[in-house]
């Protein structure tokens, strides 16, 4: 964390607030540990109940059990751009994930 005028600062979430697309992490259990405003808005989901949640729970889309994007991305560190539908809004949102490389 940094200091702004005496006051502490969580950079790592005002970065991720900073960019208009739905950013979530997780941790090696699947958990949410960071959702950014773009994603509280494209989910209907605020951060504090996403957070600490694993993401199938957070998400409940249709691909989770069986075709995670992320779950692929992380086992061939290779990008994965599918369609997924949201149970939670009953709308199709994109799931991209960009090429890079991926640390475990």
């Amino acid at each position: 964390m940094s200091l702004v005028s005496g006051r502490p600062i969580d950079t790592h979430a005002t970065i991720l607030d900073s960019i208009n697309d739905g950013v979530f992490t997780v941790d090696e259990d699947w958990h949410i540990t960071s959702f950014n405003k773009a994603a509280e808005r494209i989910t209907g989901v605020k951060r504090q109940q996403a957070i600490g949640k694993p993401c199938c729970e957070v998400f409940r889309a249709s691909i989770c059990e069986t075709a995670c994007a992320l779950r692929q991305t992380l086992k061939t560190s290779r990008p994965v751009v599918s369609r997924l539908h949201s149970k939670r809004q009953g709308r199709a949102a994109s799931c991209q994930h960009l090429d890079g490389r991926i640390q475990r």
